[in-house]
């Protein structure tokens, strides 16, 4: 499995989704979606090459974390319609998380 980083941008992309989540769908709904990004992030871990990956702009890879809310369901619940996608690249045998985005933004813009 590899090693990870998240940029402090990525980080504040994830504080700014569940802060979200949570004043929208409420503490459940924030806890689910938080899992659900670490399950998307330990899937790369195990396999940066998995399937949904795809590359993209500035030699980085995206991945949306809609591909792994069956495997971050929380007592038989799953995140409805996750919107976000993690975009990343592997350098030195590390995974850098650079950005969390949702799914209708200007990646161009954001990266």
């Amino acid at each position: 499995m590899l090693s990870y980083r998240i940029s402090e941008v990525a980080e504040a992309d994830i504080e700014g989704i569940l802060e979200y989540s949570l004043d929208t769908f409420g503490e459940d709904a924030a806890i689910r979606y938080a899992n659900l990004l670490k399950v998307s992030v330990d899937a790369l871990r195990k396999n940066a090459e998995r399937a949904g990956v795809s590359p993209t702009l500035r030699r980085l890879n995206k991945f949306h974390i809609e591909m792994c809310k069956k495997e971050a369901q929380i007592d038989g619940v799953v995140v409805a319609s996750p919107r976000h996608i993690i975009f990343f690249r592997i350098s030195d045998g590390i995974l850098e998380i650079v950005r969390v985005l949702h799914d209708s933004m200007d990646f161009e813009r954001h990266l």
